[in-house]
């Protein structure tokens, strides 16, 4: 380049304006800029252009070699374009011109890495917005000083301005291209819009000569554009038709207000309806032209008849229906009733809608009840049902099912609509049905009681005959007494578990429990009955199965005790296999499959599905063959269904039949198994039971449940104190003390819980505390809770074996040598017992 860079600076910048005023485009720029580096500024090795685009903050580059430079370098492109930003934002030049001083730009670096000589980093700031980035390099070392670095500075915001220039005319020319091909578009999207909208569209000139119509109006009416155009209403349409047409458009010219009407034009023979609107608009050569739309609405007027006639026959059906309808406002005004209503209040319908007022002063019904419900239907948009009673004038009292529910008007105002149906008969009815429950509840208590303590008698005196030698033929009638009484046993239980079920009285424990040890011992009692027919029973335990779990292991028991009992009861020969598996987890909660697999005589296809109802069996010759009530099935699926669980019964004649049963149970730990044992008493029967030092008082009127208990206390040597009724048992209570009471629940004269309650209320400690064990044949739902209500501490179900009895005393008494557990009921029975009065014996 030159020696005397102040000298030739002038002839450099005349050369650089030069070749500037040579780049007209966008497309220039890049070559020009190129072209300038080389024959102007010579002494530059590599220089790089970085335009800035203000709209997205991204950077273009445009350089000499400098692409060629930067590919061979690992240029870390988001790490630079970052630091742009911030350099950008400084507006400081950065010079380098030793290579043997620390580049003091994080830029410089990324863009030469191999720096050896001098370089320039320069913002471009052309006017007061950022533009870009020049970057020059000089293999000259201390290349720049002052002067070039103003020079530079100056010559990139030359590049910047020319680049603003070039690129602000491609620009406009852009912009003008666009905004023709717009107008264009625009006026051909409206003229198709025009042409497709369903609605008829046209304009006329200031002579009402039509000069636009659409194709909707060319298909609607059948005129063409081409007879249209320039012609009149006067010769388009009929005589009276145009004049009518031609008045308003005259209308609208004189008043310059638009105008919608309605027409009715007879077309093609038949008769159209069209709703048409008119306006009048000036041009830019001031004159006037009237643009039009007309709507064919013949199916809507035709629409608007049927739904006229159908609003009529509609309000026929409202005022037919014999349930009363009505809508009140916020302030219990009638906006609408039916003639069911009117009726009933004996007044009409236009004077309840006059005066919004249905109810005359005299009738009697439950205002604060209706106006609470009001409240809460306007307040909380709640539907709300409920019965109601309103006693007419005639004195009758009527019931009715009552709907409410928020009705908002258009407005947005909330009504409540309400829906009155007469229940009477259904009422009275109701309260038939109620009595016949009780009835049946009744019936069943009686049957309990009637039927399980003759039972009780039975099999307690078997137990006893049993503990005396016998011979072998005795033992045999022994054992078909006890087998006979156990039968009897079962079938009662099934029918008032049943009657439980159905009822939705069966309660359901939540307790720990081991499914494994649970399921071992269920399997072991089965084992002696299949081994004596010659079947195998097997047990198939999933290992993924928790060790705890916590439901009701009774219910589970009674349910898969039902199932394995039919398995081996309809096998001959082969085998009963139990699964057990877990198929869900989730949340601490599982599923569990129980499957009961077996080779038996199987069921018929037409009777699977009823084998779960009442009274049913595969075969009416089962019951003949095998026994039982058919209640087994029926209980295990109400059971189940109780749990919210399945089962599913797969099953051929002579083929075997396989029960599938899902339930869902939580997953315990050790801790919850070792919580609900606790509340459950151990017994130690190692350790013999020896009640010789204590009193107890035997409450019974059956002369073999007391020949039976006494039997067993005997063995424990107890003699009881006995008293065959409640009455009875007080007068003894008041001589003696005693350790415990077994009270029995139904006597004459007093029953047990009549003594019960009234030792707990009107004897002083220690008698009123005596610990009390209620002896009941009841057995059915209800029975724990009116003990306890009784205060009662415990009770045992006839019939009841002497272990059972055994471990209900120990629960109940401070023994030598036992540990007295407190059972859930004797803390009830605590609680119940300090809310009672002050006793008097």
């Amino acid at each position: 380049m030159l020696t005397n860079w102040k000298s030739n600076q002038l002839r450099l910048i005349n050369d650089f304006s030069r070749l500037l005023f040579l780049i007209n485009t966008p497309a220039d720029f890049a070559k020009g800029i190129r072209e300038i580096f080389k024959s102007v500024f010579t002494e530059i090795e590599l220089f790089a252009l970085f335009r800035y685009n203000w709209e997205d903050g991204s950077f273009a580059v445009t350089s000499s070699n400098y692409l060629n430079h930067i590919s061979n370098i690992n240029l870390d492109k988001t790490r630079l374009e970052k630091l742009f930003h911030g350099f950008i934002k400084t507006g400081k030049i950065e010079c380098n011109n030793d290579s043997e001083i620390k580049r003091k730009s994080n830029i410089m670096p990324l863009l030469n890495p191999s720096f050896m000589g001098a370089e320039l980093l320069v913002p471009l700031y052309p006017v007061n917005e950022p533009t870009g980035i020049l970057y020059i390099y000089s293999k000259k070392k201390d290349f720049f000083d002052e002067e070039k670095i103003e020079f530079y500075s100056f010559a990139g915001n030359m590049f910047a301005r020319t680049w603003n220039q070039v690129n602000y005319q491609a620009f406009q020319i852009k912009s003008h291209k666009k905004a023709e091909l717009e107008i264009i578009n625009q006026k051909n999207f409206m003229n198709q819009i025009f042409d497709y909208l369903p609605v008829n569209i046209f304009m006329k000139d200031d002579q009402g000569r039509y000069v636009y119509v659409n194709k909707n109006l060319e298909d609607s009416t059948g005129i063409k554009a081409k007879e249209a155009l320039g012609k009149t209403v006067f010769d388009l349409f009929p005589e009276q038709t145009a004049k009518t047409l031609n008045d308003e458009e005259v209308e609208i010219r004189h008043t310059g207000k638009e105008k919608l009407s309605q027409h009715e034009f007879l077309l093609d023979g038949r008769k159209r309806h069209f709703f048409t609107g008119i306006k009048s608009i000036g041009t830019q050569g001031e004159k006037e032209l009237l643009v039009g739309f007309s709507v064919d609405i013949t199916q809507n007027v035709q629409a608007s008849r049927i739904i006229d006639d159908q609003k009529k026959f509609y309000e026929q059906i409202f005022n037919a229906v014999p349930n009363y309808i009505y809508v009140k406002d916020r302030e219990g005004k009638f906006l609408l009733v039916n003639e069911a209503v009117a009726r009933m209040f004996d007044t009409s319908l236009s004077q309840i809608l006059l005066t919004g007022i249905a109810k005359p002063e005299n009738y009697l019904f439950e205002e604060k009840l209706n106006s609470d419900i009001d409240e809460r239907v306007l307040t909380f948009g709640e539907t709300i049902e409920y019965e109601e009673s309103v006693v007419l004038n005639s004195g009758e009292e009527r019931w009715y099912h009552t709907t409410k529910k928020p009705l908002p008007d258009k407005e947005g105002n909330v009504n409540i609509l309400g829906i009155s149906v007469d229940i009477t008969d259904r009422k009275k009815h109701s309260d038939e049905i109620v009595k016949a429950k009780q009835a049946k509840e009744l019936f069943l208590a009686n049957m309990s009681h009637e039927i399980r303590t003759p039972i009780n008698g039975i099999v307690g005196m078997v137990n006893l005959l049993e503990e005396i030698p016998a011979t072998e033929e005795q033992k045999k009638y022994l054992t078909a007494i006890k087998i006979s009484s156990q039968n009897l046993q079962v079938i009662i239980n099934d029918i008032l578990d049943l009657s439980a079920v159905e009822t939705g009285n069966m309660k359901f424990e939540r307790i720990g429990f081991n499914l494994k040890s649970m399921l071992n011992t269920l399997i072991s009692s089965f084992s002696y009955a299949s081994k004596q027919k010659g079947i195998s029973i097997t047990l198939h335990f999933d290992p993924y199965i928790d060790q705890v779990l916590i439901g009701d292991p009774v219910r589970l028991n009674q349910i898969l005790s039902n199932l394995i009992g039919n398995s081996v009861k309809f096998t001959k020969q082969g085998y009963v296999k139990v699964y057990a598996l877990k198929i869900h987890e989730t949340d601490g909660k599982g599923r569990f499959q129980f499957i009961i697999d077996d080779s038996g005589i199987g069921i018929p296809e037409d009777k699977i599905q009823k084998v779960f109802e009442n009274f049913e069996q595969g075969d009416i010759s089962i019951n003949r063959k095998f026994g039982g009530t058919g209640l087994g099935l029926a209980i295990v699926k109400q059971l189940v269904d109780a749990q919210k669980g399945s089962i599913k019964v797969e099953s051929k004649p002579s083929k075997g039949a396989k029960f599938t049963v899902e339930l869902s149970f939580d997953i315990g730990s050790e801790a919850d198994l070792s919580e609900s044992n606790a509340a459950t008493p151990s017994e130690d029967k190692s350790t013999k039971l020896d009640l010789s030092k204590y009193k107890l008082l035997l409450v019974e009127d059956n002369e073999v449940n007391i020949l039976y208990t006494k039997k067993i206390l005997h063995n424990w040597g107890c003699v009881p104190d006995e008293a065959k009724n409640g009455l009875v048992a007080l007068e003894k209570l008041k001589d003696h003390d005693y350790d415990l009471i077994l009270m029995d629940v139904r006597m004459p004269v007093m029953d047990g819980f009549e003594a019960s309650k009234f030792i707990r209320t009107n004897f002083k400690p220690p008698k009123s505390n005596v610990p009390i064990i209620a002896l009941t044949a009841n057995a059915i739902k209800g029975d724990d809770e009116k003990c306890l209500q009784a205060g009662m501490n415990d009770y045992i179900s006839k019939p009841f074996l002497p272990d059972t009895l055994r471990t209900k005393i120990i629960s109940n008494m401070n023994m030598e040598g036992f540990t007295k557990k407190v059972a859930p009921l004797v803390k009830q029975q605590a609680n119940w017992k300090a809310n009672q009065s002050t006793s008097h014996f």
